[in-house]
């Protein structure tokens, strides 16, 4: 696990990234050398509660919303593959998925409030992404 730390550190340099915690839960493998690699790039490193599974509940909530929605229709081909199927994925859930928190509206975008009427005269386009496998309906402009 120590070398995977170091390959993180490495791949955030690289890309010029920087990272400024590092929330773990409680797992063995992750020991004390693995937490000083991280340490000593100035990282704060914050395990979870013990038995507390509920603390890291947004992050494995994407996870699975990758797996199931996305990376389970498809088979990759390579890294580059996979970084871009993940970052198609993490466009459309950011900027054009509804969120519960926002009354079941998108992230960006401008929207009518909740009592106006909406305006019947557009046509409703689907945009695509990934093959298909995301979408998004919206009005055409007027």
């Amino acid at each position: 696990m120590v070398s995977q730390a170091e390959a993180l550190i490495q791949q955030a340099d690289a890309a010029s990234l920087p990272i400024r915690y590092l929330i773990r839960d409680r797992d063995g493998c992750y020991s004390r050398e693995f937490d000083e690699v991280f340490e000593k790039a100035d990282v704060l490193v914050e395990p979870t509660a013990p038995r507390a599974p509920n603390q890291n509940a947004y992050i494995e909530r994407w996870i699975g919303s990758l797996k199931y929605e996305c990376l389970n229709r498809f088979i990759t081909f390579g890294l580059r593959h996979l970084d871009y199927i993940v970052g198609e994925y993490a466009s459309f859930y950011n900027e054009l998925r509804p969120h519960q928190r926002k009354d079941n509206r998108p992230l960006t975008g401008s929207w009518l409030a909740v009592d106006e009427p909406l305006i019947q005269e557009s046509d409703i386009v689907c945009e695509t992404r990934l093959g298909g496998v995301l979408k998004n309906y919206e009005r055409m402009a007027a």
